[in-house]
This record gives structure tokens, C-alpha cells and sequence, in this order.
């Protein structure tokens, strides 16, 4: 008869363990990658509103009154929108902003989102201050 002493591998509670470890390393990586992710969204969100404020203060130079524009989704291959004569926003891809102006024209909050970004950045700015 055989005898089975001299075998080698790895019982089935090893094998089982490797694979919890495992799991458990890919679940902590995987919430990493997801704060990544939504810090690179938000980053991208608060450049387009920043490119925006910039516009809209070129516009007002220009006026006197700033403009009210959107809101704008840049979806697909469109992510350039007029906001009036020789003034353009540029916006990235899922990128939501809009312009909204109070009735006298002389103080602007822009927002935008993105479907991946947790929070809404804001931008704002008034004649005087």
C-alpha cells in the first residue's frame, strides 16, 4: 500500500484562507480607488467652473452685466457653448454648469456637478467686492 504522508499541496482551509485575504485586500483597494475617483471628478468640475467664472467676468468687463447661461451637460463630442457674442465655455465630459444672475445683473453664482463627484462646486462673484 501507498502511504500519504509524503504529499504535498495545500489543504482546503489554507486555500480558503488565501482567498479571504485576498478578498479583503481587494475590497480595501477598491474603496481607495473610489475616493480617487471622485476627488478626480470634483477636480475636473471645479477647473470648468473656474474656466466659466472667468468667461462670465471677461463678459462683464465687456457689459457690465454678467450673463446667465445653461445649464450645460457636455455629453458626447459637444462641450463648447456660447454664452454671448465672442465668449464660449469650454465644458468636460458629464460636466453640468449653469450661470444664474440676479435681476440687476451684477452678481453671478455658477455650479456644476458631475455624476461621479459627491459634492457641487460653486462659484461666486459680485460688482464691489
Amino acid at each position: 500500500m501507498m502511504a500519504y504522508d509524503n504529499e504535498k499541496g495545500f489543504s482546503l482551509l489554507e486555500v480558503l484562507m488565501i482567498v479571504v485575504i485576498i478578498a479583503a485586500l481587494s475590497a480595501i483597494a477598491m474603496l481607495g480607488y473610489q475616493g480617487i475617483r471622485q476627488t478626480t471628478f470634483e477636480n475636473v468640475v471645479r477647473q470648468d467652473v473656474r474656466n466659466a467664472g472667468a468667461a462670465c467676468e471677461g463678459y462683464f468687463v465687456d457689459h457690465q452685466v454678467y450673463p446667465s447661461f445653461g445649464p450645460f451637460t457636455s455629453v458626447g463630442g459637444v462641450n463648447v457653448f456660447d454664452i454671448g457674442p465672442n465668449y464660449s465655455i469650454k465644458v468636460s465630459q458629464d460636466v453640468t454648469i449653469q450661470g444664474v444672475v440676479s435681476k440687476s445683473g451684477t452678481s453671478l453664482v455658477i455650479t456644476g456637478s458631475h455624476p461621479g463627484a459627491t459634492k457641487k462646486v460653486l462659484y461666486t462673484s459680485q460688482v464691489g467686492l
